[in-house]
């Protein structure tokens, strides 16, 4: 199992990362909070710098 707080330390590791924990989700998150993890993405392109 991997945890929320397994999650936020590998995230600390990476520069411009974000640990985002679905409590209602399983092991298919995408499938299982598909409006979530779109909106979640979105949210993290708009905040991006592109050059």
């Amino acid at each position: 199992m991997f945890t929320q707080q397994m999650g936020d330390e590998l995230a600390s590791h990476f520069v411009n990362s974000t640990h985002l924990h679905f409590a209602q989700a399983g092991h298919l998150v995408m499938a299982e909070c598909a409006e979530l993890v779109n909106q979640a993405i979105a949210n993290w392109l708009n905040q991006q710098v592109y050059f």
